[in-house]
Formats: structure tokens, C-alpha cells, sequence
């Protein structure tokens, strides 16, 4: 299939049981040794506990791995995994249109709703990141939708100087790359207590992949 230029999905189910969280990270990583380009699993939860397993596999596996993850916690139990993938690094999920085809299914237009809900609620109450390499105008662009919008504009790079008390270039100076970054992260923590704003970040910010689902926490990611 990939020698035809067919993207492959490898995938595994489990119609029983949920594997231990470090078996479900292991199987997302030998697919994607194995040359797929989206790794997928669906397990069965036996306990509410299995759901978290599968959450907080995928959210591991997502930081670790070059390749999208699916991940799916089947049945009624969960249904929440289906509803909250995208914040613990599953890049899909799958409802119905008709019969379902897994246990635990939502009905297409009732994702539908329950999605656009909680979209349109982040973007409204939580700040939007503007990420992307340096020169790509990210400050501009979040000046023009301060004023747009009416909201605040938080440079990044301004914060950190206010944190550090020097410049950018002092700090990568002092504490090199890896001190920057730390400050960098630190920076990011701050601005929850900060009214909903337009975040110019660095350009290497998703560099530290825990900054990635720090800034889907906090709001909207725009790249």
C-alpha cells in the first residue's frame, strides 16, 4: 500500500479488556516502527479507572510520537474518550450516521453539538495561541486580532524578559537554550490567571512538547 503512495492505518482492537497503559503506549510505538502513518487503538473498558488508562496513554503516546494516535475507549463507559480525545492527543474520533459499527457511538449530530459546543466555549473564555516559525507575523497578526477582537496581546518574548529582567538575547547568552525554555514554560503557567488574550508565542515554543497541551488547556492553538 505505502509503495502504491497509500497512507496506511495500523490499528488495534481489544473486544474485552484495556491493556495496561504502557502496553497501549508500546503498541502505538511499534506501529509506527512498523511504518504506519496514523496509529489507532480501541479498547474495551472493564472499570472507570481502564478510561483513564487509555487517556493518559494516548496523551503520552501523542508527545512521544511523530504520527498521529486514535485512540477510543468503547462502550457507554467510554463515551467520554470519545467526547474528550482531542485534549489527551487523539487526532480523531467517529460517531454514527446510522447503526454504529462500535459499541459506545454517539449519533453524528449529537457529536456534532457536543464538539461545536465546546469549541466555540474555548475560544470565547480562552486565549488564542499564535504559533509558527519566526518571520511568519505572528505579532502582527495578534495585534490586528487584539484590535479586532478587543482582547489583550501578550508577546511572549516580552513576558519572559519581564520574568527574567533581561533581554532574550541575555538569557540565551546566560542560561542558554535549555534555560530559556524552562522560562519559556513558566511564562506559559502564568498567563491562566490572565484575562482571555492573543498570545504571540516564539517560534520554538513547540519545541517542549509539554508546552503543546499547556496551551490546549488554557485555549486555542492557531498555527
Amino acid at each position: 500500500a505505502k509503495a502504491a503512495g497509500i497512507p496506511v492505518i495500523l490499528s488495534f482492537h481489544d473486544f474485552r479488556e484495556t491493556p495496561s497503559k504502557e502496553e497501549m503506549v508500546s503498541l502505538l510505538k511499534e506501529m509506527e516502527q512498523e511504518g504506519a502513518d496514523i496509529a489507532k487503538i480501541a479498547v474495551t473498558p472493564q472499570e472507570e479507572t481502564d478510561v483513564l488508562h487509555l487517556l493518559t496513554a494516548s496523551y503520552e503516546a501523542s508527545l512521544a510520537m511523530s504520527i498521529p494516535v486514535i485512540t477510543i475507549s468503547m462502550g457507554e463507559m467510554g463515551q467520554i474518550s470519545r467526547i474528550s480525545g482531542e485534549v489527551f492527543g487523539s487526532s480523531m474520533t467517529f460517531a454514527s450516521t446510522g447503526n454504529i459499527s462500535a459499541p459506545g457511538q454517539l449519533n453524528a449530530e449529537t457529536m456534532s453539538v457536543i464538539l461545536k459546543g465546546m469549541h466555540e466555549e474555548r475560544i470565547s473564555t480562552g486565549h488564542i495561541f499564535l504559533i509558527g516559525f519566526m518571520g511568519a507575523g505572528k505579532s502582527t497578526a495578534a495585534k490586528a486580532l487584539g484590535e479586532k477582537t478587543h482582547r489583550p496581546v501578550y508577546e511572549m518574548d516580552e513576558i519572559i524578559e519581564k520574568t527574567a529582567g533581561m533581554s532574550v538575547s541575555d538569557v540565551f547568552s546566560l542560561q542558554g537554550e535549555e534555560g530559556f525554555r524552562s522560562l519559556e514554560t513558566e511564562s506559559l503557567k502564568a498567563l491562566k490567571g490572565k484575562p482571555a488574550g492573543i498570545v504571540s508565542c516564539g517560534g520554538g515554543i513547540v519545541t517542549r512538547p509539554e508546552n503543546i497541551p499547556l496551551m490546549k488547556s488554557m485555549g486555542t492553538v492557531v498555527l
